[in-house]
């Protein structure tokens, strides 16, 4: 058994030929000089592995004596502690030499495992005895425990295995047969200590990626390797090497939450986005724990705040750039001197109209006016005053004083203007035409769609739809809080439903750039319209209601109704020309559901209320 153990403790530890030899005999050192591997990434072990482990070696311990029941040997590099604490291995050639290794290893030499932490952990707990963490034998042994564990160089954490006082009993007491730990020796150098290192744990998938990200960080640092070299050990791409050290960036309590399994590397990644805004990352990171937000729920987050992050330097880059215009003295038009260099900020109102370019040309306002400033708006417009269009688009010249300050200036301005008998120019009164046709146009939209408006409602009974969800769902639909400020004021009922009436009017109002006002979208009104007219549910064959066909009917449908019959009316394709008004009154008198559903449905396609209005 010893033989295959050795056999298959052979390996090549410094990729450079050296091995170990099958006739290498087992060494037995004290576990105190026993070290990890320094370039072990792993940081957490798992308990319960470790004390199944430990429970494994001990029942295997009568038929494996020779190696105290362990299966393979752990491998180890030997040498010696230096007074600064490093370790200082021997060298390559002392390995062939069996007598000198065990010379060695009595006289205080110490080891670096290569392979073997979890059997080394459990050889010590068999040697400690857990009897010594029960709690019936030690006051706050749970407390306690784990610290006590990790200065015995155990570093599990027994309250993460659950009864282990009664499913480990053969744990309990301490065997001092374990005092010291069975190991192979072989030269390895440094960098081969950290291929043995990643190569052990990757294979296991038992560390997380901060401990993976944190050993190729040392192993570039330490060994100066490319991000290929850090990844090849294991197995991934340069760029998935290069994206996994970026994790290291984030902060402690960051990378401690993905160590622990609470984010996952996904979320670390996205967090990353945040780099900049520590204050900002901290926050995403706190909700993301807080509410257990998938890695799209977080994407989502990280985007507007980034978004918002980079807005908020584009300001003070444009801010910067205001203040150095400011110091090399940027005069506002009309002024007589600069713009005193401390005006930056803090705006209200930006001079982006012909009225506001007047009241700054004639003097009315500018550097001498305390209220007059540089500052950055979120919307910039082409007719704002911008010192430098292309540096900083967004900065402008803005009134603090708001509405108070610039309509006195107005006043001031329409005064100056009409003292000085002023009169327009051609160009002025070509723009006052253009305003003038505009207004008309809008005025006759407006009219359009009241007249419209006031005909509709004045087919409904108002008193009936103050109680109908079709009045309810459209109020609820449009602006609902304006309603309530409506309720404030009106006096009465009847008021209240006027003031409604012409909000729901309003809604369908649209800004048109060509117009320069909010004018009545025709398909909304009609839209509007037939959602206060038409049923409430789309009705299905044979269903049957007052249609009120009555209401506009005229010759021109009784002629068409007399042609037409409940006879031919199985195909409606013979009457494509049948207006809605026909239809409503041939629904109400038709007792044969089956045709009365084809009706509707007919009717329902003209439009309903659309079609009334074209009959």
């Amino acid at each position: 058994m010893l033989d295959l153990i050795r056999q298959e403790s052979t390996l090549n530890p410094n990729g450079a030929g050296a091995s170990v030899s099958r006739e290498t005999p087992v060494y037995c050192l004290p576990h105190e000089p026993v070290q990890d591997n320094p370039y072990q990434p792993r940081q957490h072990y798992d308990a319960e592995h470790i004390l199944n482990l430990a429970l494994s070696i001990k029942q295997l311990k009568r038929e494996l004596p020779a190696t105290k029941g362990l299966q393979q040997l752990p491998l180890a590099r030997l040498g010696y502690i230096k007074p600064d604490g490093t370790f200082d291995d021997i060298p390559r050639l002392l390995y062939s030499e069996p007598l000198e290794l065990r010379r060695m290893v009595q006289n205080d030499a110490a080891a670096q495992l290569m392979f073997g932490h979890s059997r080394l952990r459990a050889f010590r707990v068999l040697y400690s005895g857990l009897l010594v963490f029960d709690p019936s034998t030690l006051a706050n042994a749970l407390a306690s425990g784990p610290q006590l564990l990790s200065e015995m160089g155990i570093d599990i954490d027994l309250k993460s295995v659950p009864d282990w006082q009664t499913r480990y009993t053969e744990l309990m007491e301490p065997d001092d047969d374990y005092a010291a730990i069975p190991l192979q020796l072989g030269f390895a150098l440094d960098i081969a200590m950290w291929q043995h290192a990643i190569t052990e744990n990757s294979q296991r998938k038992n560390i997380n990626a901060i401990e993976e990200a944190a050993a190729m960080a040392r192993a570039q640092a330490e060994f100066g390797l490319t991000d290929e070299e850090a990844g090849k050990p294991f197995g991934y791409a340069r760029s998935t090497a290069a994206n996994k050290m970026r994790l290291l960036n984030l902060p402690p309590e960051v990378q401690r939450d993905i160590a622990a399994g609470k984010l996952t590397e996904r979320h670390g990644r996205e967090l990353l986005r945040l780099a900049d805004d520590p204050e900002q990352l901290r926050q995403v990171h706190k909700d993301a724990i807080k509410l257990s937000k998938t890695v799209a729920q977080l994407t989502e987050d990280v985007k507007w705040r980034a978004e918002h992050i980079q807005s908020e330097k584009e300001k003070e880059r444009q801010l910067a750039v205001a203040r150095d215009i400011l110091a090399a003295g940027w005069t506002p038009p009309g002024s007589q001197a600069p713009l005193p260099a401390d005006r930056v900020g803090n705006s209200s109102y930006a001079f982006d109209t012909p009225d506001d370019h007047a009241i700054l040309e004639s003097g009315l306002c500018g550097s001498h006016c305390q209220c007059c400033v540089l500052d950055y708006r979120s919307y910039a417009h082409e007719k704002m005053i911008r010192p430098d269009v292309e540096q900083a688009p967004n900065i402008g010249v803005c009134c603090t004083g708001g509405w108070d300050a610039i309509n006195p200036k107005r006043e001031a301005l329409r005064k100056l203007q009409s003292e000085a008998q002023i009169g327009p120019n051609e160009a002025e009164r070509r723009a006052a035409y253009e305003r003038a046709q505009k207004a008309a146009k809008v005025a006759d939209l407006r009219r359009e769609a009241q007249a419209k408006w006031d005909k509709a409602l004045a087919k409904l009974d108002k008193a009936a739809l103050w109680q109908d969800i079709r009045l309810w769902r459209l109020i609820f639909e449009n602006y609902v809080y304006i309603y309530g400020s409506m309720a404030k004021k009106a006096q009465s009922i009847t008021e209240f439903q006027q003031m409604i009436f012409d909000q729901l009017l309003e809604s369908t109002r649209q800004y048109d750039r060509e117009l320069s006002d909010y004018v009545p979208v025709p398909a909304r009104l009609d839209k509007l319209i037939t959602a206060l007219t038409q049923p409430l549910d789309k009705p299905g064959p044979g269903d049957s209601q007052k249609t009120g066909w009555e209401d506009g009917w005229h010759g021109a449908h009784e002629t068409l109704y007399r042609k037409t019959t409940t006879e031919n009316l199985a195909d409606l394709d013979e009457y494509p020309t049948l207006g809605s008004r026909v239809l409503l009154r041939l629904i109400e008198e038709c007792d044969d559901r089956a045709i009365r559903g084809q009706l509707w449905r007919r009717y329902n396609e003209l439009g309903g209320v659309r079609e009334v209005e074209e009959d």
